[in-house]
């Protein structure tokens, strides 16, 4: 009898602890979709602002008065998230310095295109925030396996479309086998085979990646490790078709792509319920 309030009590902490974390991780999603809200709400000012004679330069001086802005407080916002990183450990809080860091160089990056390159970086950044953010997204929802099945078939894609871009202007089916399109082909290759490389040392040493000394556990213990290999060689097959066949296959590459990923999603979707 004397077990049973101790029992009650406990339950009841650990039932408070899973609320709160659940609470946690709501306000983490909501705030990413709030950001992405913000800076996305910002580029279409930008762009309107571009698109008129009358206020081009006030666009122009602006974003690059918020890209030294927000890059001074990145730097800033790091240095502090670095430095108080072992007391914020397991706080559940939104507005961390470490959270505020990762917005204000989103932020950064945005207004540099826009600076940069006009409406043409704007229109990048339509595209390149809201995929940011789907995988922070991914990483509070999925296993960290996912994350990078995702980040990897993301490149892909984004490779894909620059490639397709790339060799746009010539014929339909002209392949392009010049050196900076050869050069491109072997850099991604490349980059695969060091990924697969990696996946080898990860598994070896159970997810954990070691870094003089210092541990990183980029993999969980249970991964699907077939799923990161079978993904490395998607993309690197799509990179060879896109190179032999030309802008066409380049196209239809980042469709195909797409729906390896979504297979993916639905997979590892499956296995969490």
């Amino acid at each position: 009898m004397a077990g049973k309030p101790k029992r009650k009590i406990t339950n009841l902490r650990s039932a408070t602890e899973n609320k709160a974390a659940e609470e946690y991780a709501t306000n983490k999603i909501l705030a990413v979709f709030m950001l992405t809200f913000v800076i996305l709400f910002v580029l279409v000012i930008a762009y309107r602002g571009y698109s008129r004679v009358g206020s081009y330069l006030t666009s122009y001086y602006a974003s690059w008065v918020v890209f030294w802005v927000s890059a001074a407080a990145t730097v800033v916002l790091g240095l502090v998230a670095l430095l108080r990183r072992e007391k914020e450990a397991g706080v559940q809080k939104i507005f961390t310095p470490a959270h505020l860091c990762f917005a204000c160089a989103m932020l950064t990056v945005a207004s540099f295109a826009s600076a940069r390159f006009g409406t043409d970086g704007i229109k990048v950044m339509y595209a390149a925030v809201p995929a940011v953010s789907v995988l922070v997204l991914i990483t509070m929802i999925y296993p960290r396996d996912f994350f990078f099945i995702a980040l990897v078939s993301g490149c892909g894609i984004l490779a894909m479309y620059i490639y397709y871009r790339h060799i746009s202007e010539l014929l339909v089916w002209q392949r392009d086998f010049s050196a900076r399109s050869f050069g491109a082909t072997v850099f991604i290759l490349a980059c695969v085979a060091a990924w697969t490389v990696l996946l080898g040392v990860l598994r070896r040493n159970g997810g954990v990646l070691s870094i003089r000394g210092r541990e990183f556990e980029l993999y969980p213990k249970n991964a699907q490790w077939v799923f990161s290999y079978l993904t490395a060689g998607v993309v690197a097959l799509c990179c060879i078709a896109a190179y032999v066949l030309g802008s066409v296959a380049a196209y239809y590459m980042m469709f195909l792509l797409l729906a390896y990923l979504f297979a993916m999603a639905v997979a590892y979707t499956v296995k969490i319920l």
